[in-house]
């Protein structure tokens, strides 16, 4: 008699092969996407530090913005008061539209805290703005708000996050 298909015995087998190679390979993929998505999210904080530089040596103020003055494709075109008079536009057209960003600024923009947070994240990224520091991290799996950032001071705001 010719046998022209598997055994369940076999197709048992290469079925438990396939199981025990997904179980190995998938949470190495996901933490691997997680690195990619914080990955992203410290580009964009380097694009945001980029701006900010230069729009605080045009108007010796820092641009405060939340993530919910951002456009549906990521970007930001907002007007700013200036402490000493008048409006200035604030620019930031090349933001990740999957990446949260914020700028949490003092009474007189002089002092900021940049932040950061994929939506395939795992942490929240900051820096101080006006001191040349390293980025500082914290760990969050929820959307970032205006809270999960300290106010912006004269001092070490950061002290109690983790260096990036």
């Amino acid at each position: 008699m010719k046998n022209n298909g598997f055994s369940l015995i076999e197709l048992m087998t290469v079925m438990a092969i396939l199981s025990l190679l997904t179980a190995i390979g998938l949470p190495g993929y996901q933490s691997f996407r997680v690195k990619a998505n914080n990955a992203s999210a410290l580009s964009d904080m380097h694009t945001i530090q980029i701006n900010q530089a230069i729009f605080y040596g045009e108007h010796a103020q820092y641009a405060p913005y939340l993530n919910t003055d951002r456009s549906n494709s990521g970007g930001l075109n907002k007007t700013i008061n200036l402490s000493a008079g008048g409006t200035a536009i604030f620019k930031l057209l090349s933001l990740n539209k999957s990446v949260e960003s914020m700028v949490i600024v003092d009474a007189r923009g002089q002092f900021a805290i940049a932040a950061v947070k994929s939506l395939g994240g795992n942490i929240i990224i900051a820096e101080e703005l006006e001191q040349a520091t390293v980025p500082m991290k914290k760990t969050s799996s929820a959307t970032l708000v205006a809270s999960d950032v300290p106010a912006s001071t004269s001092g070490v705001d950061l002290s109690s996050w983790t260096v990036w």
